[in-house]
């Protein structure tokens, strides 16, 4: 079936998607490239859209309720033996979605569809030092799909019109303290960013 999403984790390859369709439904999976073979990761996991490793950790993020029957609101987290999740602090109504993930100053960004983390209210962008959550200003207005770390700054891509109450829309740049813009003023929403030949590349 499709694959979703890949990543390398302890010099293997990881790949997230679509295994089969059963009598129950489709069945999603996580498998590791390892010997020359493909192996299974785990038993269940729907839903996966971003994986990248942080504090020796795989983190996987989408949007689902559990993987492998652990449960985790959308965020969880693979030691190499046993799945847990990062935190169950999330929180969104409907159900939150993540989208992007990116390590910024030792911590770790998540980025999508949610209202709050830990109780404090995020606004759709949240940041992880593996043990409090914390918000990027008063985040963004709607949607974000995408992050990328780039001379220094942590760029954001997304669908929204404003950050932390700035005209600023769909492509912004946090510096650490406060948000900024990023060139002149796009016209339409960002769903990818890339760094190739030392150069920030924009699509949407």
């Amino acid at each position: 079936g499709p694959v979703h999403e890949m990543g390398i984790y302890n010099g293997e390859l990881i790949a997230a998607g679509l295994s089969r369709f059963t009598s129950e439904g489709p069945f999603f999976f996580l498998y590791r490239f390892r010997d020359g073979d493909w192996s299974p990761l785990n038993n269940y996991a729907e839903g996966i859209e971003k994986m990248m490793t942080y504090h020796g950790d795989l983190i996987v993020a989408g949007v689902f309720g559990a993987v492998d029957g652990t449960p985790a609101n959308s965020l969880a987290r693979w030691n190499g033996q046993t799945w847990s999740a990062v935190s169950t602090a999330l929180s969104q109504d409907p159900p939150l979605t993540i989208f992007a993930m990116a390590e910024y100053r030792d911590e770790l960004v998540v980025a999508g569809s949610f209202s709050s983390a830990g109780g404090v209210v995020v606004n759709n962008i949240a940041r992880w030092d593996a043990t409090t959550w914390r918000s990027l200003g008063t985040g963004t207005s709607w949607i974000v799909l995408a992050l990328e770390v780039f001379q220094g700054d942590l760029i954001v891509g997304g669908n929204f019109s404003s950050v932390d109450g700035q005209d600023i829309p769909y492509l912004a740049r946090w510096n650490g303290e406060t948000w900024l813009p990023v060139g002149p003023r796009l016209n339409g929403g960002v769903s990818v960013l890339a760094i190739h030949n030392s150069k920030l590349v924009v699509g949407g």
